[in-house]
């Protein structure tokens, strides 16, 4: 995950499959949502449920 100007992060995916990787929680407001990753090597996205 990278952070730009403003402070705000973002995961870059590259042309040759890989990205900066890193994760991020979708949260729902009453509690719990999905947490989304990103793997630095191979670009892959899974999720996992938060309770």
């Amino acid at each position: 995950m990278e952070l730009s100007q403003g402070s705000v992060a973002r995961i870059r995916f590259f042309p040759d499959g890989g990205a900066t990787g890193g994760n991020f929680l979708i949260a729902r407001p009453r509690g719990g949502g999905v947490r989304v990753k990103v793997d630095w090597l191979l670009g892959r996205v899974s999720q996992e449920v938060e309770h």
